[in-house]
């Protein structure tokens, strides 16, 4: 499945006042999402599993998009929890997440590819201000990206690794804050545990 739209200026799903994250992609599934803006999600409590936008268990690729202002709940990911599956992100912005958990824009159990991309001005009460990763069989990479100007309240500011390998190349990470690793922190801080249930 293909959606693309006529540019993030003017296709817009704005979920102010929902119930419910926007997208879900299940495992096996395959989902292109390219030119659009998802804005204002927030996922309801209680809930099992994160991804104020987007819970991803499949394929998902976002190519020149923006996501704003989303909210993970308590749970991973303030837009975009990647639940085992591969996630890619080009050409895009996630700005204004923000969840109670970890990974203020997006949290990975999976494979996370992003590349020209900026993720800036997300927070997390947990680790990883912008990214959380806890992909111990997955690789992580990051090019030619920005991540700056997020906030952890405890750890990794810009990116929190808690197990597997992230590879960041010819990118920006600066200006985030932490209580601990303001930019990455590559092993967690146990002051909490998670769960997830399969979506």
């Amino acid at each position: 499945v293909t959606i693309t739209g006529n540019g993030p200026a003017n296709t817009v799903i704005n979920a102010a006042g929902q119930t419910d994250r926007i997208f879900q992609v299940d495992n096996g599934a395959s989902v292109t999402l390219d030119q659009i803006t998802l804005e204002n999600a927030t996922l309801p409590l209680p809930s099992a599993n994160g991804g104020g936008a987007i819970l991803e268990a499949g394929t998902l690729t976002v190519n020149q998009s923006v996501f704003t202002n989303n909210n993970g709940g308590f749970q991973l990911g303030g837009a975009i929890f990647n639940f085992g599956g591969t996630l890619t992100v080009l050409n895009s912005t996630f700005s204004g997440g923000n969840t109670s958990g970890d990974g203020g824009a997006i949290g990975t159990l999976g494979t996370l590819t992003i590349a020209n991309s900026t993720i800036s001005g997300n927070h997390a009460i947990g680790q990883g201000g912008g990214i959380f990763s806890n992909s111990a069989s997955s690789p992580v990479s990051i090019v030619n990206s920005t991540i700056a100007n997020n906030t952890s309240g405890v750890t990794g500011g810009g990116i929190g690794v808690e197990t597997g390998t992230t590879q960041v190349t010819n990118s920006i990470v600066a200006k985030n804050t932490a209580v601990t690793g303001r930019e990455l922190l590559p092993r967690r801080h146990r002051h909490h545990r998670r769960w997830w249930q399969q979506p």
